[in-house]
């Protein structure tokens, strides 16, 4: 940026020589490169920002938050891609309370056998 003194894209942290956005499929490549490498399983810079937002969402982070971080122009967007996940967790977390915790399941054995 400095060279070609350009700051339209200032905020961004992956930005080619002439201070322009890269494409995706430059970026692809590089992660192409890399997950090879290390013998990882390939993934797209789409992946990854899926895998971002979904692990924002399971550590609790408020969905403005995630919004911004995407940026999302309406949390509402951010809502509609990941409301399946939210759900999905939210079902997954009442199972593993529900079988899991001692006390949840030695309470549900003890209806079970009012029955």
């Amino acid at each position: 940026m400095e060279k070609t003194g350009k700051t339209e894209f200032a905020d961004y942290i992956c930005l080619g020589t002439r201070g322009t956005i890269k494409s995706d499929s430059t970026l692809n490549v590089g992660l192409k490169a890399i997950t090879n490498s290390c013998n990882l399983p390939k993934i797209s810079m789409h992946g990854l920002r899926h895998m971002f937002a979904t692990a924002l969402i399971e550590l609790n982070v408020p969905l403005e938050t995630i919004s911004a971080a995407l940026g999302h122009k309406n949390v509402n967007t951010t809502f509609e891609i990941y409301c399946g996940i939210m759900d999905a967790a939210e079902q997954i977390k009442n199972t593993v309370s529900n079988t899991m915790d001692p006390a949840i399941a030695l309470k549900n054995s003890a209806l079970k056998g009012d029955q």
